[in-house]
């Protein structure tokens, strides 16, 4: 009871501590990753596990996937440029309205980056707000190797500009595709 944390010692001091100590005091329980996970900012260094069915690009960026919602989830492929399309009509045909999403991309250059989006898109102008969103890449391309991940920073705002007449967009400045 010593290394109460600030909602900890505003609670104990309204409730007393013996509320404290109760798993979970007048029926409300503290929030956690585990349960909550877009709740919270993404790791970088937790490892998410792989899942049976994973193809080859799947398996590439499932570990960066811990605390996420998509985490255990088996994943398919709703978009790809080659297939369905360069334009920004296609994306949002294939990915609209199917919730959480990982965007993974080669740039000529080599480089394998992407970012993953737990708000989804829906192509109606607006922007996404989430703090679980993140960036991550192998910039040299060279994928046996660690990603860099980049987590949401600067709170929740703009974190998925979701625009009718581009392809995904994340952050203000930061990873974007526009046909």
């Amino acid at each position: 009871m010593e290394n109460l944390d600030l909602v900890e010692t505003l609670f104990s001091r309204v409730f007393g501590k013996r509320a404290l100590e109760a798993q979970s005091p007048f029926g409300m329980k503290r929030m956690t990753a585990e349960e909550f996970p877009e709740q919270y900012e993404a790791t970088t260094t937790a490892k998410a596990a792989p899942v049976t069915g994973d193809s080859e690009e799947v398996a590439l960026f499932r570990p960066l996937l811990a605390q996420t919602q998509l985490e255990r989830v088996p994943l398919r492929l709703a978009y790809s440029a080659d297939q369905h399309g360069w334009t920004a009509a296609a994306f949002h045909e294939r990915v609209d309205t199917f919730g959480a999403a990982v965007v993974l991309a080669r740039t000529e250059g080599g480089a394998i980056c992407g970012g993953y989006n737990n708000r989804g898109w829906i192509g109606l102008g607006e922007d996404r707000n989430s703090i679980a969103a993140f960036l991550f890449t192998w910039p040299d391309g060279d994928a046996s190797t660690q990603p860099i991940k980049l987590p949401k920073v600067g709170g929740a705002s703009l974190a998925v500009l979701d625009k009718p007449d581009t392809g995904p967009w994340f952050g203000a400045d930061s990873l974007a595709h526009f046909f």
